[in-house]
């Protein structure tokens, strides 16, 4: 049994590597789930992962740090001018010690996942019908955004998710764009954010700022369990994934200390009152309604490949962006 996320179902998929599901499932299960979570895993109409927590990145802030530096912790910015507004009052007010958010601009595949919600909130569609759409205005317009925030250093560069975390967890950091397990991972980090009362009072999360496309949007960025298809004995495999994904400790001692989201609407409803607070809250009713899929594939791998080498010369270069 396999943790997978982002392309790798598809990939895998396409390697034949992985046994498909559907004779496991049943119309109970796949009702119980929504239709995108399970497009998420679904390759060639047929199904090769589980979800098994939901995880689309969305906006989260600092309330705290934003009251230090002279921002309105009760207005996190709701457009794209607002948040680069923000990143300048950082920066100013935090004598360059502090960090206005991070994007990963390394040139792992997951860097391209991250950021794929901030091109579609500049109106970009770098994939379309199956073909590159890289060469248009309004990718030339994120790509400079990029640029621009990453030389002024509101955005750390060549870094990775993990180290965003770091500086959040040690209030360098004023906004994240991470998944709902954000919670428990900073709690990991710096002890004292383990207290719900004192998190809730530090951070909010809300969805992306908006941009060109005029509506916040995130991606079906989830974790999905998968059986390899050279596994001797796929029936118990899938029993363990079933106890992983469905059972009432799954709950308890899994999603809800990790803060992520279970994908059965069953399990949210018995656990509702668990998932009552802001942060769950507003993952079921904002964040994940406006989550739409990536255009993975098999080839989507090396389609990335090229993206991220452009976005490399963005991040690291003076190079005139539209030659990128």
């Amino acid at each position: 049994v396999m943790q997978l996320s982002s392309n790798m179902p598809f990939e895998l998929a396409g390697m034949g590597a992985l046994e498909p599901l559907d004779s496991y499932v049943s119309k109970e299960y796949r009702a119980d789930n929504t239709q995108a979570n399970l497009d998420a895993a679904t390759y060639q109409g047929k199904l090769y992962a589980i979800p098994w927590s939901i995880t689309p990145h969305a906006f989260w802030y600092s309330k705290a740090l934003m009251q230090k530096l002279g921002l309105d912790p009760a207005k996190p910015p709701r457009t794209i001018d607002d948040l680069t507004a923000a990143f300048r009052t950082i920066k100013a007010n935090g004598k360059g010690d502090i960090y206005g958010m991070g994007l990963d601009t390394t040139k792992r595949q997951y860097a391209l996942v991250h950021q794929w919600p901030w091109m579609l909130s500049f109106g970009a569609e770098p994939f379309q019908d199956g073909k590159p759409n890289f060469d248009t205005p309004e990718l030339a317009a994120y790509f400079t955004w990029l640029r621009d925030i990453t030389a002024q250093r509101y955005n750390p560069p060549g870094l990775i998710l993990r180290d965003f975390r770091q500086f959040s967890a040690g209030g360098k950091e004023v906004f994240a764009w991470d998944g709902p397990y954000f919670k428990g991972t900073l709690a990991s980090i710096n002890k004292a954010l383990a207290d719900d009362k004192l998190f809730y009072e530090t951070w909010g999360v809300t969805s992306i700022p908006v941009g060109k496309r005029g509506k916040p949007v995130t991606v079906t960025d989830n974790h999905e369990l998968a059986i390899s298809k050279a596994c001797q004995n796929k029936e118990a495999a899938f029993k363990f994934i079933q106890a992983l994904v469905v059972s009432d400790l799954a709950v308890t001692d899994y999603y809800i200390p990790l803060g992520a989201i279970p994908p059965l609407k069953s399990l949210v409803e018995k656990f509702k009152s668990r998932f009552s607070d802001p942060v769950s809250r507003a993952f079921i009713t904002e964040i994940i309604p406006s989550s739409v899929p990536l255009p993975f594939g098999p080839k989507f791998a090396s389609a990335a490949e090229a993206m991220l080498n452009g976005m490399q010369r963005v991040a690291t270069t003076t190079e005139p962006v539209g030659g990128i």
